[in-house]
């Protein structure tokens, strides 16, 4: 969707959540693993492709998140 949805030499920038993630336990939203999102980069030009993990949070909690800046070709 996300190749659908832009324009050639359109941008792409965002945060994924990842499969590790403490959220991931008990919650309805979408978690992905490194494989996972790698493929979601398929047919863009990968700018930013940035996996982190920690403890930390307002709520003291493990997060895990991919950042990412993504290009859809020009041609």
């Amino acid at each position: 969707m996300i190749l659908s949805a832009l324009e050639p030499g359109g941008l792409f920038i965002g945060h994924l959540f990842g499969n590790r993630h403490e959220w991931a336990k008990h919650s309805t939203m979408s978690f992905h693993s490194t494989q996972e999102v790698e493929a979601l980069c398929n047919g863009l030009e990968v700018e930013l492709f940035r996996e982190s993990e920690g403890e930390g949070g307002l709520v003291t909690h493990h997060w895990h998140r991919f950042d990412l800046i993504l290009r859809k070709p020009m041609v």
